[in-house]
């Protein structure tokens, strides 16, 4: 744009087509409707092709239009400081892994479960039938007289189901110093929405009478139906630092703090809400959050020392030596009851906090690991309850590493060489404590019952010729 300002603008069109199955082994929960490619099918389970639905069951989405603005400014002119910005939006494709999946629901395939069966497990099935062996319709006759195992288990593709977005913005200064060092601050942040997660769609309701599959939303034809979708959302914020010292003299240093927060509702791939009938109950700090981390690097290649003995030269000079120094807040951790006192299935009911849970760290590691945070602070949650204990809500310990290397090539001849390397992981073998215990129900609850590595030195020589 000018001599001192440079924009980048552009857009993205990333249309969205899903996937469909070859043989239609697709289906969803559609209460109330019947199918007429499956007409003995229970009612509310539908293929492609039912109701007018295509073939992925999914709609696509052609509007998908990814806008990117960036730019670099130079306002002294003379390339010593930078002002630098920018933002994009970007569409995500879902992993087709879970389509594996869905083409295994009946009558494609069996998935059973029977829960606490009437005659033991010498006879499972009775009262049910034994459905077994399994054979799948392989024609359309054999279709319209395909005799279901009820109660269905279902995964699905939620109908609503659309590829994630993610919204990333960034602004930073840069200045160079002292000639060789440059420092960096910027605000960093991104918006995931439409993010993919999964849940129980049809969970046991507490104080119906009879069994889990007799209590739930879709007694009696219907078990469990896992609900893929989109639902998921997610927000980050960081403060990032750096200071980079380019390699002059031989040495060269990096240095990086970042303080960030990251929230969002589900943090892996298909993760589940604890409360299926309140997905808001999981909104809270991310599986990922680390409040804190600071990590320094450095390269230091030592003199060869020319001018000294043939003995110093050769065991004192010439050696590279590098290390990385790393350190950071512990991640959140979740309070589980451990008991599925909520009766709906899914088995992932919080605790109920009772009392202030903070333990401070600055006790004796003996006291410490015994109990990280205050275990009598939790409870059981009350039956038909989810638990009151917000997500991810203790922090496990933080970790502090120090790795060093030295490396030191010998010449032995012109074209014949040695190198020696000598590594050091956890330098002063500080213990880096696990998490602990995070299950109510559980005789260690609040302890501590593992640690990261000790210190690990490993040599080696290698022969170069």
């Amino acid at each position: 744009a000018s001599r001192k300002l440079t924009l980048n603008l552009g857009a993205r069109w990333d249309p969205w087509f899903p996937f469909i199955d070859e043989a239609d082994k697709f289906a969803q929960l559609w209460p109330g409707q019947q199918s007429t490619k499956f007409p003995t099918a229970p009612a509310g389970v539908l293929f492609p092709g039912d109701n007018g639905l295509s073939r992925s069951m999914l709609e696509r989405a052609w509007g998908n239009i990814g806008p990117r603005f960036g730019f670099a400014y130079d306002p002294e002119g003379n390339g010593k400081t930078s002002i630098r910005g920018g933002y994009g939006l970007f569409y995500s494709q879902v992993r087709q892994q879970a389509n594996n999946q869905i083409s295994t629901n009946q009558p494609f395939s069996l998935k059973l479960t029977v829960n606490n069966p009437v005659g033991g497990i010498n006879n499972p099935y009775q009262g049910i039938g034994n459905p077994f062996p399994f054979k799948a319709p392989a024609n359309a006759q054999e279709a319209q007289n395909y005799k279901w195992v009820l109660p269905l288990t279902l995964t699905q593709w939620n109908p609503n189901m659309r590829n994630a977005v993610v919204q990333q913005w960034n602004f930073n200064v840069q200045r160079e110093f002292f000639t060789s060092w440059i420092g960096t601050l910027a605000y960093v942040g991104s918006k995931g929405n439409h993010l993919f997660m999964t849940a129980e769609m049809n969970p046991g309701v507490y104080g119906r009478p009879g069994n889990l599959n007799q209590r739930r939303v879709y007694a009696p034809n219907f078990a469990q139906v896992t609900d893929q979708s989109s639902r998921g959302n997610s927000n980050y914020h960081a403060l990032q630092a750096s200071v980079n010292k380019r390699l002059t003299h031989g040495l060269t240093i990096l240095a990086n703090y970042t303080w960030s927060k990251l929230i969002d509702d589900a943090s892996g791939d298909g993760d589940q809400p604890n409360n299926p009938f309140n997905f808001h109950q999981n909104r809270g700090t991310s599986n990922f959050d680390i409040p804190h981390r600071f990590v320094v690097s450095f390269i230091w290649q030592l003199p060869t020392l020319k001018n000294s003995s043939a003995p110093v030269r050769h065991i004192l000079g010439g050696w590279e030596t590098n290390g990385i120094v790393s350190l950071q807040s512990g991640r959140g951790l979740n309070i589980t009851s451990g008991r599925d006192n909520s009766q709906s299935g899914t088995n992932q009911d919080r605790a109920d906090v009772v009392g202030a849970w903070y333990l401070s760290p600055d006790r004796s590691r003996d006291d410490v690991i015994a109990q990280w945070f205050n275990p009598a602070a939790f409870a059981q949650n009350a039956a038909g309850t989810f638990g009151t204990a917000g997500r991810n809500i203790v922090r496990s310990p933080g970790d502090a590493t120090i790795d060093f290397g030295a490396v030191k090539l010998i010449s032995i001849t012109e074209s014949w060489k040695l190198q020696f390397r000598a590594e050091f992981f956890n330098l002063p073998n500080r213990v880096n404590l696990g998490n602990p215990n995070t299950i109510a129900s559980s005789a260690q609850f609040g302890r501590i019952t593992a640690a990261g590595a000790p210190r690990v030195i490993q040599m080696a020589l290698k022969l170069s010729f």
